[in-house]
């Protein structure tokens, strides 16, 4: 998935993913609330489940172009 409004690639926080991470790469960053996501490029904070409805709808179109 990527950011909507800059277009990195969202990467996964955790300590497993953090260790298969490109080094040039930042994950997203978890709210303090540990409700919000914000993206490591351009600081788009929105509720987790707003980004999984955008990495499903991203999803979405990448399988119809695919067609």
């Amino acid at each position: 998935m990527r950011c909507p409004k800059c277009k990195y690639p969202q990467y996964c926080p955790c300590k497993s993913c953090k260790n298969r991470l490109p080094k040039y790469r930042k994950p997203w960053i978890w709210g303090k609330e540990g409700e919000f996501i914000t993206c490591a490029r351009c600081g788009l904070t929105k509720h987790a489940d707003w980004w999984e409805d955008e990495s499903y709808k991203q999803y979405k179109q990448s399988m119809t172009k695919e067609r």
